[in-house]
């Protein structure tokens, strides 16, 4: 434990030195110096009283340079939708990686540029970088959580450097921890700061959220560390994970491969549950009736020229089986031949990974199917399948969810899947049909829509021509249904439930 605490330090202060300071309190950007101790006391915010550091892989925000001008930007994502506004709120401190962009923060800093939160950026080691983020996080744990075995690969090297990079988080955390703080660590990238907090003599709350699956036991006994990231998921109180299934998953996991009850230090065995997380449901629904979202939806219907649309949106990654959803996509075509030239299938996919083999291969074998496709069957004036690959900013998502008549999901595993709840959010008050993946995290949430099975091509087929067929009244009533859920069960009920 002495040598991990002198760990945590050193890796503390090169932090700091990073930033052109040498401790906790000089060395964030932040609006207000230190953060107050505040209350949430309405009713669609966590109850709690103190302060709450955030743990996860990257900062919420990002800087662009510009002629030696560094600009902060909010990044784009779930993780960050779902706990700017708290973070925001209750003035929390959050660490994370600051993207190898140690030099910009420190400009950053020193312009005392405001946020409105604290942000506490942990610099990690070039050498460190690839093996643990492209390595260990997305060459190992991203497939097997996914239970892609076959794609995960198991190399020393690269754990070494996902322990070195979560114990430089931990040094993070502990620096900017005070008694009766409340720490919130996030997702796969940090499965081993709770255990390396208590070894530092943390004794604040810890809760800890996975944001992917978590594999049956038989997948995950794979792993050659998996007694090392079970101890570091002991150090939590509080496990929140997104289906019961994946609360079943790691329970058996803990009583097969788990550290003993004498190994936590007299502490009980962490509280582990299904906590789906959400959006902000009245939010997103509100801002998809904006004028500025109807202008857009106006023009995206234009270009359909009165086409049905069923739209499909994700991350370019395997697990979200989009070369399946192509296959259905032909079959649907081939043997409805009155669908051709009648309905428009459009693929948003956001750019991801890009420069890691594995990805490129599957863009390109994606790139290559939908140009087959649309090479078999296109006409003058028409294309079955228009497909985009760049990020989109709310508003454009949100005209594209609203001009919509049907979303189309085919995860071949995924821990919850926000598009669908977006989709419903941004539909509110109108029709639409989801179609939604059986093994997406959403499904055992959204019992209005239509579930498929991605490997099942003719099934899915046939899902989507129901979905085109199904008349407005059913629609309406199946919208509806789903958006009553997601009103209870808005991203301020996920906060409460994983904080309490």
């Amino acid at each position: 434990m002495t040598r991990f605490r002198e760990g945590v330090d050193d890796a503390a202060a090169g932090a700091g030195r990073a930033l052109g300071g040498d401790a906790a309190g000089d060395s964030p950007v932040a609006r207000g110096g230190a953060v107050a101790r505040r209350c949430l006391p309405r009713r669609d915010e966590p109850e709690f009283c103190g302060r709450l550091v955030i743990a996860a892989n990257r900062l919420p925000y990002g800087i662009e340079e510009d002629g030696g001008r560094a600009t902060l930007r909010r990044a784009v994502g779930g993780l960050v939708s779902a706990l700017h506004p708290l973070a925001e709120r209750v003035g929390a401190t959050w660490v994370g990686w600051d993207g190898g962009q140690t030099a910009s923060w420190a400009r950053v800093r020193r312009g005392r540029r405001a946020t409105p939160y604290r942000l506490a950026p942990v610099a990690l080691p070039p050498r460190l970088r690839e093996p643990y983020y492209d390595g260990f996080c997305n060459g190992t744990l991203w497939p097997l959580l996914h239970s892609f075995l076959g794609r995960a690969e198991f190399r020393q090297d690269w754990f070494d450097a996902y322990l070195a990079a979560n114990r430089a988080v931990a040094a993070r955390v502990r620096r900017e921890t005070r008694p009766g703080d409340v720490i919130w660590v996030h997702d796969y990238h940090l499965l081993l700061v709770p255990g390396l907090l208590r070894q530092a003599g943390v004794s604040s709350r810890i809760a800890f959220f996975l944001h992917i699956p978590f594999p049956a036991p038989d997948l995950f006994r794979h792993l050659p560390w998996r007694a090392e990231l079970l101890a570091g998921l002991a150090g939590a109180d509080a496990i929140g994970l997104q289906a019961p299934e994946h609360v079943r998953h790691l329970r058996d996991a803990f009583s097969w491969f788990g550290p003993a009850a004498g190994a936590r230090g007299g502490r009980a065995a962490p509280d582990i549950r299904a906590v789906p997380i959400s959006i902000d449901t009245r939010r997103l629904a509100g801002r998809a009736r904006s004028r500025e979202v109807r202008q857009r939806v106006e023009a995206i219907r234009a270009s359909a020229r009165g086409r049905p649309i069923v739209l499909s949106v994700e991350r370019l990654d395997y697990s979200k089986g989009i070369l399946e959803r192509l296959r259905a996509i032909e079959h649907l075509l081939e043997v409805r031949r009155d669908l051709r030239g009648r309905v428009w299938f459009l693929q948003l996919s956001v750019p991801t990974r890009t420069g890691v083999p594995t990805y490129d291969r599957y863009r390109r074998e994606v790139d290559e199917m939908v140009g087959r496709i649309n090479g078999r069957f296109s006409r003058p004036e028409w294309a079955p399948i228009r497909y985009l690959f760049r990020s989109l900013p709310e508003d454009e998502l949100l005209a594209y969810y609203r001009a919509a008549d049907a979303v189309l999901i085919t995860s071949l595993k995924d821990g919850m899947n926000l598009v669908a709840k977006e989709y419903v959010a941004a539909r509110a008050g109108a029709g639409g049909v989801l179609l939604l993946s059986e093994f997406a995290g959403a499904a055992g949430e959204l019992r209005g829509a239509l579930l498929i099975n991605p490997h099942d091509a003719r099934g899915t087929a046939g899902a989507v021509a129901r979905a085109l067929d199904m008349p407005a009244l059913e629609q309406r009533q199946r919208m509806a249904s789903m958006y009553r859920h997601l009103q209870r069960h808005s991203v301020h009920h996920w906060v409460r439930r994983c904080l309490a």
